[in-house]
């Protein structure tokens, strides 16, 4: 694992796209290019829209499945 050595070399521990900056400069690297649709959900709010696109409620206070 290189989370610790990444921490250590001065990574910040909450966006993992600065840790993944920083791994391809240690170590060989490859992608998959994602053809669908992607959501960020770094919020509670972000969470309740995506849950709103795949479940459909009777609540806007329930986003269970």
């Amino acid at each position: 694992m290189r989370i610790p050595e990444a921490l250590a070399a001065g990574c910040g521990a909450d966006a993992l796209g600065i840790f993944a900056a920083w791994l391809s400069r240690q170590v060989p690297m490859h992608a998959f290019a994602m053809p669908w649709k992607r959501y960020d959900v770094g919020d509670v709010e972000s969470d309740r829209e995506v849950c709103k696109v795949f479940w459909v409620t009777s609540s806007s206070e329930s986003m269970s499945p």
